[in-house]
């Protein structure tokens, strides 16, 4: 787009207006209707402006504003100057979004139609959003990511005689988000959940959540040892781009076989027509603007959404099948009896590959890695680390080549003010004592099961037990300063810090505390409770001077619970 412009101006007038921060214009987007009008930000050359502009559903887009002078005389020959204001519109090259994938709407000026009527909503139409989808800026400040408007819905009207659309009163469709309708009675999100629990050979071999991860881990190490394998070479591997990079037709392909699986072994069977028609429509309304034509890309997912974990998980499972035809890939819950020693765990894109230490890694990798090419798949080389280089951190736990699962040692936190989750302090106890006191993958680095009895190399190593007791004496330690980092945090961001530090809260936080660490550990592992205490406490003696009384309280605790030997756990926060 451009528009050009003549203005008759004096030098000092020029100098003035080019020297000025044109923060006061907003640039609105092409589509008018939904996108947001953003401020002006200077870059570059003076009288050189660039924005970002996008609205719902479209790309983003650089207006590049320049102004130029021409000098000139007139009859009385004082100088002036001509000005030429030339704006341009140009869309940025998205890598990360593979623009190549987008195919044109053809003969469709507007966003399809969408209204839609399900039976379990008592035979109502339903409508909505225009737009499912939109793209937001990730944090490299280059690149986008698609994402669902997950709750975004029109407001309703009120009643009347005649709707808009010609539909009469009683079936004018109701506004309805995405979620929403993905929530529907029997819809994509019940089906997926009827396989989870009636087929769950369907995700197999893939790992549906953290603990299943740590439990598959320690398993395999237990069998490893029976054959007599206590070291291993580690890799970590990343799909680049997992949800972008996922092809529709495949996908379609992928889930038709599912369809067809679950409607000879689920009873009621499921309407696979219906399924097969709302993943559909999912994938062909992910809609955006571009260059002023509405474009669907032909691969990826919109994150955001209550599905998108679900098809992906589906579809690397697939393919993983496919892999594991030439060898074993070690399965959640499954007890393997075979002699391999070497395997791949996975947990939705981030992969673990383990082999002995005479085992070929590179090899094993590059088998990955081509299994992966043959859906549209790729592995991100920045991410693949192996344990000969550098330490694996794996689903925020650090893994060694024993397989021995320790908490990571993290530097103590940044701060900034832009940033944070600030609480009251009601709200602080609830949210530490509820989740974030409570990891289940730190409860792993004190699993007795990693206490496998190993060969002694030379006479002055320490034996199995005291080995495992060192560890978890370390892993004590590093907890009390995860812990110690948590609280801080919250207690740093949250509005009502001076409330937060009474007496009275400060003796509820302590309680707090304790219980999270204790659930961790569990129970009569009172050493390795003081252990994690003493580390809290100095971790924050920077600050001893604002958490005295924090402090205080915790000791009292403390010794109360060693004086009973024992921590009575109430439902309730407030005991």
């Amino acid at each position: 787009r451009v528009r050009g412009l003549t203005y008759l101006a004096t030098e000092s007038w020029l100098a003035q207006e080019l020297s000025r921060e044109l923060t006061d214009r907003k640039v609105p987007c092409s589509n008018s209707t939904y996108a947001p009008r953003l401020l002006l930000s200077r870059i570059g050359d003076a009288g050189s402006i660039s924005a970002f502009g996008h609205g719902l559903g479209e790309i983003p887009s650089v207006l590049q504003k320049s102004i130029t002078a021409e000098p000139f005389f007139d009859t009385e020959l004082i100088p002036r100057f001509r000005l030429q204001l030339t704006m341009r519109s140009r869309f940025i090259d998205f890598e990360t979004l593979k623009l190549t994938t987008l195919s044109p709407v053809v003969g469709d000026a507007s966003f399809p139609s969408a209204v839609f009527s399900h039976p379990g909503l008592a035979n109502q139409n339903c409508r909505v959003v225009p737009s499912i989808v939109r793209l937001v800026r990730k944090s490299d400040r280059r690149t986008f990511r698609l994402v669902v408007n997950r709750s975004i819905r029109k407001s309703g009207r009120p009643p009347q005689q005649s709707h808009p659309d010609g539909l009469p009163v009683s079936i004018a469709p109701k506004n309805l988000s995405v979620n929403d309708r993905l929530r529907c009675p029997n819809g994509l999100v019940a089906f997926f959940s009827r396989l989870k629990h009636e087929l769950p050979s369907i995700y197999a071999p893939s790992i549906l959540s953290v603990s299943g991860a740590f439990s598959s881990l320690v398993r395999f190490r237990k069998a490893a040892a029976t054959q007599g394998h206590f070291r291993f070479r580690l890799a970590k591997m990343d799909i680049l781009d997992c949800f972008h990079s996922i092809e529709h037709a495949k996908l379609m392909e992928v889930f038709k076989e599912i369809c067809d699986y679950a409607r000879r072994y689920l009873f009621p069977a499921p309407d696979t027509e219906y399924l097969v028609h709302e993943l559909e429509w999912f994938l062909r309304d992910a809609l955006i603007l571009f260059e002023g034509q509405l474009c669907r890309f032909q691969k990826g997912l919109a994150q955001g959404s209550c599905i998108c974990t679900e098809l992906a998980n589906l579809y690397l499972a697939h393919a993983d099948r496919q892999f594991a035809q030439g060898f074993p890939l070690w399965q959640s819950g499954v007890k393997i009896t075979s002699t391999f020693c070497s395997t791949v765990l996975r947990y939705l894109d981030d992969y673990l590959c383990i082999t002995p230490v005479d085992g070929n890694l590179s090899e094993f990798t590059k088998r990955v890695e081509a299994n992966l090419e043959h859906y549209g798949l790729k592995l991100n080389p920045s991410k693949v680390q192996s344990n000969e280089s550098t330490r694996i951190i794996w689903l925020g736990m650090e893994i060694q080549d024993d397989l021995t699962i320790m908490i990571p040692q993290e530097p103590p936190p940044r701060f900034c003010r832009f940033t944070g989750r600030p609480l009251s302090a009601e709200d602080c106890l609830l949210h530490l004592s509820r989740a974030r006191l409570r990891s289940v993958a730190w409860r792993y680095a004190f699993n007795p099961s990693c206490g496998i009895r190993q060969p002694s190399l030379n006479i002055g190593e320490l034996n199995s037990q005291t080995h495992w007791n060192s560890l978890c004496e370390q892993n004590a330690h590093r907890l009390g300063y995860r812990v110690a980092d948590l609280v801080w945090v919250c207690v740093k961001t949250s509005p009502g810090r001076r409330e937060l530090l009474t007496l009275p809260t400060a003796r509820q936080l302590s309680i707090c505390i304790i219980r999270g660490i204790r659930s961790t550990l569990g129970h009569k592992r009172l050493e390795w409770l003081r252990l994690a205490v003493k580390a809290f406490a100095q971790r924050l003696r920077p600050h001893r001077g604002e958490l005295v009384k924090l402090l205080s309280q915790l000791r009292r605790y403390l010794h109360k619970c060693i004086k009973m030997e024992t921590i009575r756990f109430s439902p309730r926060l407030y005991s």
